[in-house]
């Protein structure tokens, strides 16, 4: 039997996805109504704009350990040190000027001048935000990364079109 997750696991999914067509409002969103999630989410505030990069205003514990640092106050180009950033950064760009949400499953290498790389499976759901409901200037996404032996075939989307 499959069980349906509670109702309040898919919080932060159930309202980001408005049917009035408006972006969702990132400052009302309490993301402690899930804090199992919390560890695999990520904030970025695009309030100065994305000249610098994509401002991590927060990162939960999952995401640190990835980078091996806490990325929370820092760019995310500053610390991306995947091998798909020419076809990743253009996707989110497209996300914030469009404001509609993407979907990236995809291997990953991640030169981190180590002896052993890191080749992960990368999933990443991301959902621009707007105080205004039109106007990006946040953007919450989640993060799972995980190793595997056979990667699929990549997918990069941005969802609603």
């Amino acid at each position: 039997m499959i069980r349906r997750p509670p109702r309040s696991t898919l919080f932060p999914y159930t309202t980001l996805f408005r049917s009035d067509g408006e972006l969702p409002d990132y400052e009302s969103l309490d993301l402690m109504t899930v804090p199992k999630l919390v560890p695999n989410i990520f904030v970025h505030d695009f309030r100065k704009g994305t000249e610098d990069g994509f401002y991590i205003k927060f990162s939960g514990t999952k995401i640190d350990e990835h980078y091996g640092q806490v990325v929370q106050g820092k760019y995310f180009q500053d610390v991306f040190t995947g091998d798909d950033r020419e076809r990743y950064f253009p996707l989110y760009l497209e996300a914030i000027e469009s404001g509609k949400p993407f979907f990236v499953k995809r291997e990953v290498h991640y030169d981190e001048g180590k002896v052993i790389d890191k080749h992960l499976l990368s999933t990443i759901l991301f959902f621009p935000c707007s105080s205004d409901g039109t106007d990006v200037n946040f953007g919450i996404g989640m993060a799972h990364y995980t190793h595997e032996d056979v990667f699929p075939a990549p997918v990069y989307l941005l969802l609603g079109d």
